[in-house]
C-alpha cells in the first residue's frame, strides 16, 4: 500500500492469458462482422503474436490486441507485408 492506495499488478503469465482471451474475442467478433457484410473488407490477421481486425468504418472492434506475447519478429514482417498487400493491392514501398 502506497498513500493509501493499493496497487494492482499483473503477472507476464496473466497479462498473455488476458491478451489471449482479447484476442480470441476480436478476432470472432470481426469474422463475425465479415459474415454479416460479405461485401465489406473485414478482416482479422495474425501479427506479432496478436491480431490486427478491422470490422467496419467506426467499429469499436477495430483494434490491435495482443501484441508483443510469444512472437517471431519475421513473421511479424510477413504478416504486415500481407496486410499492406491486402488493403492497397501491392506492398508500398
Amino acid at each position: 500500500m502506497t498513500n493509501g492506495h493499493r496497487r494492482i499488478f499483473a503477472g507476464t503469465e496473466l497479462a498473455a492469458r488476458i491478451e489471449r482471451a482479447e484476442r480470441s474475442l476480436i478476432t470472432e467478433s470481426a469474422l463475425a462482422a465479415g459474415r454479416r457484410d460479405p461485401g465489406g473488407r473485414c478482416f482479422a490477421t495474425t501479427l506479432a503474436g496478436g491480431v490486427v481486425a478491422w470490422a467496419g468504418e467506426g467499429s469499436p472492434l477495430n483494434k490491435v490486441a495482443g501484441l508483443g506475447f510469444g512472437f517471431s519478429f519475421r513473421r511479424a514482417l510477413a504478416n504486415v507485408a500481407c496486410l499492406r498487400l491486402a488493403t492497397y493491392g501491392q506492398i508500398p514501398t
